[in-house]
């Protein structure tokens, strides 16, 4: 099977895909600290190249900073050559245009997804008609899980291995470790 020639970006809001005749790239903005890799190795199976955009959001208060995003990533893909990550701010539409993509990867889980993903989308095409959203469908093993649940799962102490890799998952443990000392320190 050929693989797609461009770039392609892969975020929360979805992967880029970019079809001119070079290296192509994908690229996740990931503003949760959980991701699933198979979504990036479906992304890398379509195209030559992905990269995962980090989100750099003030707006939100996320469980870590884009800097520990980044460093999991990385960790948890190090062994895939075709996969690299960066970190960006604004709107993924601009960031795709802004590397040549021209096409925007979501996934979707369920039927409920496909709402806003769809307005999302509408909105991409509005604001850059050069760059197109593509839709994967999550496999059917991963159609409950979400970041926020899983976050949750493992704040409550739950077993949440096989749901994230496991740098995330012993990263959330101390973080959730850390929280309740913090409280239990001004209780």
């Amino acid at each position: 099977m050929r693989r797609i020639e461009g770039y392609v970006i892969v975020s929360t809001d979805g992967m880029i895909a970019d079809a001119q005749g070079v290296m192509p790239q994908a690229i996740r903005n990931d503003a949760d600290q959980t991701f699933f890799q198979a979504g990036l190795d479906r992304a890398a199976a379509i195209f030559d190249q992905v990269v995962v955009g980090v989100l750099e959001n003030p707006g939100k208060t996320p469980l870590f900073t884009a800097a520990e995003r980044v460093d999991m990533l990385r960790a948890c893909l190090e062994s895939r050559s075709r996969i690299e990550v960066t970190t960006f701010d604004g709107l993924t539409v601009e960031f795709a245009a802004g590397t040549g993509a021209i096409a925007i990867v979501r996934g979707l889980r369920v039927i409920s997804d496909f709402e806003s993903e769809f307005q999302m989308a509408l909105m991409n095409r509005r604001l850059n008609p050069a760059v197109n959203t593509v839709f994967l469908m999550t496999s059917f093993s991963n159609v409950f899980i979400s970041s926020s649940l899983i976050k949750e799962v493992c704040r409550l102490g739950g077993n949440v291995s096989e749901m994230a890799p496991p740098v995330s998952v012993e990263a959330m443990r101390r973080r959730f470790a850390e929280q309740r000392e913090r409280e239990a320190g001004t209780g």
